[in-house]
């Protein structure tokens, strides 16, 4: 959670926050990245929330230094808690184009947020909610519940429910700078008891709408683990950085200083974080909890006492736990609602067993079962996409979405072996990427913040002097990028060659074709218990690279089960991830007769459950294909058939942003002589340009009968 600014606008009577301090700077947001660096390797995104104070103060320009910073520093996901006030439509352009997403904080109607966050608040985040949805933006909004206004909040659900805004609700808690001193500004536990059961009352008579943070607590409760920071134990799995630069567990605690981790100028180690007296002291009010009760209470595991921020405020004052203790009423909220939620849950799972009909308001916020309001949202999105194919599609839909994800590098066309599946017809070649251009072109796909990037062939371990290839490849600064290794593993391979490709690679997958004789017949005699023998010496070796199997396979290999042949190699030689992906008809399978048959997806109830996503391409910009004479392409399936965008000798920035701007459309199914015409062409994407000529009519019919399958659940549910 990054803090660019502290200051606000606004004047909101329960903020915790100061509404005044300083701009963080260019230079703390490099620090920033520089301490990112300094925390263990994940293999998900990073989220980056800006948060405030009000983060938009920081001005346009901040923010467009520190995204282009982060984007280029790793893989990130950002989003942005704002009031709205100063957003423009330079604002908007520059969210799109780092596909931030946005949330707001309003408290209801005009007349109630009004009278919390002061006169004039409404309208003005109004505006830039309208602001959003005419550049086709969703935002959701947190709502702020005031003692005063507790009774009004089925008026407050019914507002959010007519503007058909995504929302959470927070009750107004105690600052620990103000204290309890206005009793009138925040929820005691009478209060809280009320909010959630007029809010599970809501749900319950309203389950095609959702109110998130009330069904994360149900799912916290079914699954034994939190999934809200309220009862989450956030040391860990959140840091705050302030203005200016110095290091929490939460931004409600930037300026406290008793409660500074550290600062982004001087960490050199995470461990001078976890041996901080800040951390020792809240991971100490962790383990106490807030008193021996509530280490005997059967929901500790997921409950663990609450917010830290809450019961740390409370010590500080000589309160009580604010929300779960026994001289209150009611007492031990937390345990007793806890205990409710559970019990509805079994119930409603009872009668279910029972084959008992009714609604399941539980189950669905729980997420076991298909919940009325994700279908409701998918009706939403199934209308705009048949509005839309009528015209077409407005160009911000699509904004976000040109980022870097795959890059797969071919270093060289030869390979000791004549597949006769291969797409790009590898051999005896003679191209061959120079190593200075590998290296340039990861290091700025580094730099431009891709996920992964893959080296591949032919067979990659026919480059020339790969082992020194590997030594310099080691020696890149990766960020975040990930670097994988395509290999068939023919190769003779000693134990040296071995140690470097693990110590590089993130990830080596191997390409196998079944059992013995699937492989051979398909690689020639001998391929298979060589392959084997090398994947033997990998696993044998220790090591944090990823080891797994991909099978690419004709219809009449899956028909005759060569899925599960595959499977069972990889168990034997004890590798647990197995992909398995059908051939392209190009390169040399092309010549291949049952290579595919268009198969649609089973439009079923989990099917139309899934939250329905728009498309305008079927992977094509997003995976990036990039041969040994350094020609870049959008997809190997175009290889051969359209001119390359550009080449790597002219920079990867500059072929790339030209060739997937928004306002080039060849490259989606606006600019498919098949696709553009087609109802279904923002539900489908398309399908893969290799199979161009394929008669894809029964996909398209497939998706269009997402709308009848959507009213069916609806009526249903």
């Amino acid at each position: 959670m990054l803090v660019p600014s502290m200051k606000c606008q606004a004047a909101c009577k329960y903020c915790f926050g100061p509404h005044e301090g300083s701009i963080m700077t260019h230079e703390t947001v490099d620090a920033v990245c520089k301490f990112i660096d300094l925390l263990p390797k994940t293999r998900n995104p990073r989220k980056i929330i800006f948060h405030g104070g009000e983060p938009l103060l920081a001005g346009y320009d901040w923010f467009d230094y520190a995204l282009c910073k982060f984007s280029r520093a790793g893989n990130f996901s950002y989003s942005v808690q704002t009031n709205l006030w100063a957003l423009d439509q330079a604002f908007v352009d520059l969210f799109l184009h780092y596909n931030v997403r946005i949330s707001t904080s309003l408290d209801g109607g005009r007349e109630i947020c009004d009278s919390q966050r002061g006169s004039g608040y409404f309208d003005r985040t109004m505006a830039g909610i309208h602001l959003l949805r005419n550049n086709h933006i969703d935002i959701s909004a947190i709502a702020t519940i005031m003692p005063h206004n507790v009774d009004r909040l089925p008026e407050i659900l019914q507002f959010f429910d007519d503007e058909d805004i995504p929302f959470t609700i927070h009750g107004a808690i105690p600052s620990m700078q103000y204290g309890y001193d206005k009793a009138d500004l925040y929820v005691t536990s009478k209060h809280l008891q009320k909010i959630f059961d007029q809010s599970f009352n809501y749900l319950a008579n309203n389950p095609k709408h959702h109110i998130r943070d009330i069904e994360a607590m149900v799912q916290t409760a079914l699954r034994n683990r939190s999934s809200i920071c309220t009862f989450g134990n956030c040391l860990g799995e959140y840091a705050a950085i302030s203005s200016e630069g110095e290091i929490y567990s939460c931004q409600r605690f930037c300026g406290i200083t008793e409660f500074r981790l550290g600062s982004v100028y001087s960490i050199m180690n995470v461990n001078e974080i976890v041996e901080s007296d800040a951390y020792i002291r809240i991971a100490a009010r962790y383990s106490d909890s807030c008193s021996p009760q509530c280490r005997e209470c059967n929901h500790q595991e997921y409950c663990n006492g609450g917010c830290v921020y809450s019961m740390l405020t409370a010590d500080r004052h000589g309160r009580p736990h604010p929300y779960c203790n026994g001289k209150e009423q009611p007492k031990y909220f937390y345990k007793q609602m806890f205990s409710e939620i559970r019990r509805r849950i079994a119930s409603e799972a009872s009668a279910r067993m029972q084959g008992q009909g009714g609604r399941t308001p539980y189950l669905y916020m729980a997420g076991d079962y298909p919940h009325p309001a994700s279908l409701r949202e998918n009706c939403r999105t199934f209308r705009l996409a048949r509005q839309w194919a009528q015209t077409k599609a407005p160009r911000n839909v699509f904004a976000g979405k040109s980022r870097c994800d795959n890059l797969f590098l071919n270093i060289t066309d030869k390979c000791p072996l004549r597949c006769t599946h291969c797409s790009v017809e590898a051999g005896a070649g003679s191209v061959e990427m120079d190593m200075a251009t590998v290296l340039r072109v990861m290091t700025e796909a580094v730099d431009m913040g891709y996920a992964e990037i893959s080296l591949n062939g032919g067979e990659p371990f026919e480059y020339n002097n790969f082992g020194d290839l590997l030594d310099n490849i080691g020696r890149i600064d990766r960020g975040r990028t990930r670097f994988a290794l395509f290999t068939n593993l023919y190769v003779d391979m000693d134990d040296n060659l071995a140690a470097k490709a693990l110590s590089v690679f993130d990830e080596i997958t191997v390409s196998v074709d079944g059992n013995r004789e699937e492989h051979d017949a398909r690689r020639g005699r001998g391929a298979f218990d060589r392959t084997c023998s090398n994947i033997r010496r990998l696993v044998g070796m220790p090591s944090d690279c990823r080891l797994s199997v991909r099978g690419t396979l004709t219809q009449g290999q899956r028909s005759r089960g060569v899925p599960e042949q595959i499977r069972g190699v990889a168990s034997d030689l004890g590798i647990s991830s197995v992909h398995i992906h059908s051939a392209l008809p190009i390169g040399r399978a092309r010549r291949i007769a049952d290579i595919f048959t268009i198969c649609p997806p089973k439009i079923d109830a989990a099917f139309v459950s899934r939250p329905l996503r728009l498309r305008w391409t079927c992977g094509i910009g997003y995976n990036l294909h990039i041969s040994p004479a350094g020609d870049v392409y959008p997809c190997w399936a175009l290889v051969d058939s359209e001119r390359p965008m550009g080449n790597v000798r002219d920079g990867l920035r500059k072929v790339t942003r030209e060739y997937l701007s928004p306002d080039n459309t060849s490259w989606t199914v606006d600019g498919v002589d098949k696709c553009k015409n087609c109802e279904a062409k923002y539900l489908c994407g398309g399908i893969c340009r290799g199979y161009d000529n394929t008669d894809c009519s029964a996909l398209r019919d497939a998706y269009l009968s997402i709308g009848e399958m959507l009213e069916s659940c609806s009526k249903t549910l």
